[in-house]
């Protein structure tokens, strides 16, 4: 909505009536989520339509504001908006003469695409070239699980030093205690570790367990997401789960650079691409993709209305599995999943078998989105051997996981420090 509260929709076609010869969008954001705004006002405007988008969302670099989005990366969408039969394509805040340039010959010869009204009174647009290549099928095995019942992941971390043999062994261990995938993280913390994608390779070759790969908007511009991408087809990972990634200022080198040339919603649109045979530029890749695609989310959240509209836009562009944030009460999720009711997604909550009072209290009072029950914090403060602590934090999980197969899709274990050991003593009875 605009700062006055209006639609898109409505303030085009309010302006539209008022008299001006074109109406649009244009600053704000970047072309990728310009590009889901101009579908809905194209369906839905009869009149001459101009897109100008910023260069991507700006960033502070070393005291000063700049627009990180390259020339390429804003022409790309330039055809595509032609396509839903915008008339007039240019830039706003952050664009330079490079990119007008990059977007003028990106459309020099295009015609925007015809648009008329349809019975109902919506337009039709009329596509200017034949469909797009078909949709890769489904992937199966977890995935296939997932669809029919109650589906497990495991989130392992991919190791400092260029040895996968802990987090090979880690997998055999989960699959054998009856987890029916591996989440691989993507440089925890900002952190340096091994390639996510090495990892999730290895695991599944050595394992043949089904692979979930972390994906981070941060460490990666737009090529080479894409890149990344294909190499993970190639290599048999089946689940991409988008993120946006913790800021590098955490991490060991906090003067590296965050790239962001997406967000987690313009992520799940490339892969979506990918998945139809084109790249995010329209061109053909022979041969589509095969990628569940996911994202997180935190039914805890101190604002679940902002949440559940979060997972909405994110379901929109794309993503059809959501893992979320650790919960430790049932009723937590019961409530998230009721008012997100009827969307076609999985959504599996977050486990974390908790172990030690001191974990407790961090996790309550440091990490947003995170809230432990009070009768939970009681417990573990009655606890005074570490190893009663380690051990009821285990049988809780077991209660929740026990609890969530009567009402969720399936869940999503996780130590916080890679203890796989854990993990299966939460999945065994």
């Amino acid at each position: 909505r605009t700062f006055f509260g209006d639609t898109p929709v409505q303030g085009c076609r309010r302006l539209a009536e008022l008299g001006a010869d074109a109406v649009g969008c244009n600053c704000t954001i970047g072309p990728a989520d310009t590009l889901s705004l101009v579908e809905e006002v194209a369906r839905s405007v009869n009149h001459p339509l101009v897109v100008m988008p910023n260069a991507g969302y700006p960033a502070q670099v070393e005291g000063r504001i700049l627009y990180l989005s390259s020339p390429e990366y804003v022409a790309s969408y330039a055809g595509r908006f032609v396509e839903l039969g915008v008339n007039v394509v240019g830039g706003c805040c952050g664009t330079t003469p490079e990119t007008i340039r990059a977007v003028a010959t990106a459309v020099r010869g295009l015609k925007p695409a015809s648009r008329s009204l349809a019975e109902n009174g919506a337009l039709r647009i009329e596509p200017m070239a034949e469909a797009a290549p078909r949709t890769a099928e489904s992937p199966g095995g977890f995935f296939e699980k997932l669809r029919e019942g109650f589906a497990v992941t495991c989130e392992i971390d991919p190791p400092k030093r260029p040895d996968a043999k802990a987090a090979v062994e880690a997998a055999r261990l989960l699959k054998q205690a009856g987890a029916d995938a591996a989440n691989i993280a993507d440089n925890p913390m900002a952190r340096v570790r091994v390639s996510s994608l090495a990892v999730a390779h290895t695991i599944h070759r050595e394992t043949g367990l089904t692979t979930i790969l972390h994906m981070t908007c941060r460490d990666r511009n737009l090529i080479a997401l894409q890149s990344e991408l294909l190499g993970a087809s190639l290599l048999g990972v089946e689940g991409i789960l988008c993120l946006s990634g913790d800021p590098a200022s955490l991490g060991d080198f906090p003067a590296a650079t965050s790239v962001n040339d997406v967000n987690v919603a313009g992520l799940i649109r490339i892969i979506g691409s990918l998945n139809r045979g084109l790249d995010f530029s329209n061109h053909a890749i022979g041969v589509p993709t095969n990628f569940a695609v996911g994202a997180g989310i935190n039914p805890g959240a101190s604002d679940p209305d902002r949440e559940a509209a979060k997972l909405r836009e994110r379901a929109d562009a794309g993503a059809t599995f959501f893992l979320t944030q650790p919960v430790f009460d049932p009723d937590t999720v019961a409530r998230f999943l009721d008012r997100v009711g009827g969307l076609p997604v999985k959504i599996l909550p977050g486990l974390l078998p908790l172990a030690s009072l001191r974990q407790v209290l961090y996790l309550h009072h440091e990490v947003p989105g995170i809230t432990l029950p009070d009768p939970v914090i009681a417990k573990m403060q009655s606890l005074e051997d570490p190893e009663d602590q380690r051990a009821y934090g285990i049988d809780l999980a077991r209660e929740l996981l026990a609890a969530l197969r009567g009402f969720a899709h399936g869940a999503y274990l996780t130590a916080g420090g890679g203890k796989a050991e854990r993990l299966a003593a939460v999945l065994q009875p």
